[in-house]
């Protein structure tokens, strides 16, 4: 069968004549060159051992008849169709396509594993020659009329943009080589454990069909055979007698021959169906075979393709990379040829301004000893003191062009310049009583909390809670008519807890308590007074952790959506808390404040702040900021900000009697302000339009831009305070703490040449309530929305101005009916008009 097959090498026989008839071409070949040898005895070349000459004519008629016999006897390139035959054909054939393909992807692994160690040792190398590229560069640059600067300096602008172009190599190489290898790995990989899940179910269902057809024709010929041997006895037996004993047996003896032929056909039946299913699995089991085996084929040719093709580009982007440097080298070898030693030095001593000669040094002359007895001390001292040589003197009141500028005549360290040191303490507006008495920073940097002489809590003013009832009331009417509830426990409606659940409002387990029928909140009676969570009529969704975790973990309904804790707060303040004195001076009641943070956990957006004081409100903004893991200005832009705040001390634009600051100022700002996160970027941009909204009633509550700088400086620019941050000590951010509120103060007070008063994002968020809540529940009377100073009053408003004299009438004109837009519709393309304005 297998001669038969298409393009199949030749027999033993064909194959041993062929052999033969090319060792006589070479021993023919070999004789007329050792005749062609004997024939040119006088050339010199020749001239040398005979067997030497022979060995190379010998290689050579050896490797002809290699390459002769592979393109005569090399077996002829297979159809797919062929293929599966022949794999079809052999035992295990099928077995041998799947090792294949699964060692085929086993091999796309490894090169995958190489390409991707080579890629990152090539990137850590060339980041390293590139970050010592520019150390040198910057160092030969400093280093004026040295020899071959303009060459060395190409030399490093080379390695950097050898260094780009690997690291674009590297991307490229990423991106087109393996991930489509891998794509193609995966589903190779993929499909084969289909197959061979596919080829292990038909092999086993084909076993089965076997060993059932075997148990079938056994027991087939099992019971044929006892049927035969009953068939057989009969004709044997005796002749029946008249008696009526051996008719009974004669009887029992007819109804064995029939149960044996009832269960010989049985078995007969069973057997053929038993064949016929063999021959059905059989059949299916060679469909399989085949289908198996031309489907991997297909999946190891294109699988060879992608290969080709991802090995072809990655050897074109090698070549374009390789090639790159030796014409470099090529050019700057060429252009340092012509260089002559000592040019630099001739230009340096050129470029040198020629002064008038020096004159002649003095003359010393020899001073003969003098005893002692014949001078006095007085007459030694004048001489000592004398003048000293007009040259000695010259060089000791005017320092030359090469004597050191920092060193007196004597040699001793001349004047250094006095250090400027930044005032700490901040200005007498910072210390006086509008200032805020203490600023949220970091939960790691906590200041000793001193009793307060002036200024008193609001918790001062609250009154304790009244004790609690003896319970509920089985009455006729409501079961909760005798307790009190509070404004959101009025927006529930409550039945008796049926199961231990947790109390949502004082985090504990109880047995028996309250639950809502709508939103299934659970809840101790005794926690329906204080219950600061709204109904939503829908189940309330588990417990958030909101404060102290990162600030891109915070939920969120779209990516540039601002936290609820800080949109819900901001709205509460501006609604009825922006002419209360000292807001975000003052602080609130810890315990409420904590009951507020658990609040916002357990209930998010459903929460109800009427009953709290706005200085509880402010508390929980801040403590929500302060408690922040990665700040709203992330760690990595903090450098940046300090540094341009440093800036604004030169500024003149900052001065708060100057009308506009200084335009490069601003663009530095916006450069910055694009490079923060979307989230990030929609967020200081709310807290700065509430700030300015704050600000602007600075008569009524006291809060200038400065003091809302101070409170929110350490909290929106925190400095790192990992183990790794460097100059993160006490030192450092009580330094930075100046510029930080320097900083928050110029947002507020430039907030319209920053980021816009075209779309002002307004804050004023409602509560969420119940559209129809009970009879007694409490309401929010809302207030009118502040109206929006303009930039021509702002600094006069915004400043600590003690008499500020704002113009009431010029909101009215530029902005009669101020509708600005929400906060999170399309942060990228607004910031991005930042830089255009």
């Amino acid at each position: 069968m297998d001669a038969a097959e298409p393009a199949l090498p030749p027999a033993p026989e064909s194959r041993k004549r062929y052999s033969d008839i090319f060792r006589s071409l070479d021993s023919l070949e070999i004789s007329l060159g050792n005749v062609t040898l004997e024939m040119l005895p006088g050339d010199p070349v020749l001239s040398g051992d005979p067997e030497s000459d022979k060995t190379p004519t010998a290689t050579e008629t050896s490797e002809t008849s290699l390459w002769s016999g592979l393109s005569l006897e090399g077996p002829a390139p297979l159809t797919g169709e062929e293929l599966d035959l022949r794999l079809i054909r052999t035992k295990g054939g099928v077995d041998a396509a799947l090792e294949y393909a699964k060692t085929w992807s086993r091999y796309a692994k490894e090169l995958l594993a190489w390409t991707e160690k080579r890629a990152s040792l090539e990137l850590e190398f060339t980041k390293s020659i590139m970050k010592i590229a520019e150390a040198g560069k910057v160092a030969i640059h400093q280093q004026s009329h040295m020899p071959l600067q303009y060459i060395y300096t190409l030399f490093l602008e080379h390695d950097l943009s050898l260094g780009a172009l690997a690291m674009e190599t590297v991307a490229q190489q990423k991106r087109n080589l393996s991930q489509p290898l891998a794509a193609k790995r995966t589903e190779i990989e993929k499909w084969r454990k289909e197959f061979k899940e596919q080829w292990l179910k038909e092999q086993k269902r084909m076993h089965e069909a076997v060993q059932a057809l075997r148990r079938a024709q056994q027991q087939y010929l099992q019971r044929s055979e006892d049927l035969w041997v009953r068939s057989q006895a009969s004709p044997e037996d005796p002749a029946p007698q008249a008696s009526p004993g051996p008719s009974q047996q004669q009887e029992r003896r007819r109804r064995s021959r029939e149960e044996a032929q009832a269960k010989a056909q049985e078995a007969l039946a069973l057997y053929q169906a038993c064949v016929r299913e063999a021959n059905a699995r059989q059949q299916d089991l060679e469909a399989a075979k085949q289908r198996i085996v031309s489907h991997v084929r297909k999946l190891v040719l294109q699988g060879d393709e992608v290969l080709r093709r991802v090995t072809l580009g990655l050897l074109g982007l090698r070549g374009a990379q390789a090639e790159r440097g030796p014409r470099a080298f090529s050019a700057l070898a060429e252009c340092c040829e012509p260089f002559e030693p000592g040019q630099r030095y001739q230009e340096y001593v050129r470029a040198l301004r020629p002064e008038a000669p020096p004159p002649p040094p003095p003359a010393f002359s020899f001073q003969e000893f003098v005893p002692t007895a014949h001078s006095s001390p007085l007459d030694t001292r004048k001489k000592l003191s004398g003048p000293l040589p007009p040259r000695l003197d010259e060089s000791a009141a005017e320092a030359g062009p090469w004597d050191d500028v920092g060193t007196g005549c004597q040699g001793t360290p001349g004047p250094t310049p006095s250090s400027d040191v930044d005032s700490v303490g901040g200005s007498s507006e910072s210390r006086s009583l509008d200032s805020p008495t203490s600023s949220p920073g970091p939960g790691t940097r906590r200041l000793v909390k001193v009793s307060s002489t002036g200024t008193e809590s609001s918790d001062d003013f609250e009154e304790r809670d009244p004790d609690l009832g003896d319970g509920l009331e089985n009455g006729s009417g409501s079961p909760f008519r005798k307790w009190t509830l509070s404004g959101a426990a009025q927006t529930h409606r409550l039945r008796r807890l049926r199961g231990p659940a947790k109390c949502r409002e004082c985090e504990a387990f109880m047995v028996s308590g309250i639950e809502c029928e709508e939103c299934f909140l659970t809840c101790h009676k005794r926690c329906l007074e204080t219950l600061l969570i709204l109904c939503g009529h829908k189940r309330l969704p588990a417990r958030t952790a909101l404060f102290g975790v990162d600030f891109l973990q915070l939920p969120r309904d779209f990516p540039e959506e601002v936290p609820f804790v800080i949109t819900r707060c901001t709205a509460e303040i501006e609604q009825r808390a922006l002419g209360v004195q000292g807001i975000y001076r003052i602080s609130g009641s810890r315990v409420r404040v904590e009951r507020l943070c658990q609040a916002f956990e357990n209930g998010r957006g459903l929460v109800d702040m009427s009953g709290n004081s706005p200085h509880d409100v402010s508390s929980v903004l801040k403590r929500f900021l302060q408690e922040l893991t990665d700040p709203v200005v992330p760690f990595h832009l903090y450098d940046a900000f300090i540094s341009l705040a440093k800036t604004l001390h030169a500024d003149p634009g900052h001065d708060p009697g100057t009308p506009s600051p200084s335009p490069e100022v601003i663009c530095s700002l916006k450069t910055l302000l694009v490079q923060l996160p979307d989230s990030n970027y929609s967020t200081l941009r709310h807290l700065v339009a509430h700030l300015f909204r704050v600000a602007a009633q600075f008569e009524e509550n006291k809060m200038s831009a400065n003091n809302l700088g101070i409170v929110f400086g350490p909290t929106l620019l925190r400095p790192p305070d990992g183990p790794g941050a460097a100059g993160a000590g006490p030192v450092t951010c009580l330094l930075d703490s100046g510029h930080q509120a320097q900083l928050i103060e110029f947002l507020i007070v430039n907030y319209e040449q920053i980021f816009g008063m075209d779309d002002l994002p307004v804050a004023t968020e409602p509560p969420p309530q119940d559209p129809s809540p009970a009879p007694g529940a409490l309401t929010i009377n809302p207030q009118p929305p502040p109206s929006y100073p303009t930039s021509d009053p702002l600094p006069s408003v915004l400043t600590s101005d003690p008499n500020p004299d704002p113009d009431p009438h010029s909101t009215s004109e530029k902005h009669p009916e101020a509708t600005p837009p929400e906060v999170g519709t399309h942060w990228a393309h607004r910031r991005v008009g930042l830089l255009c304005i």
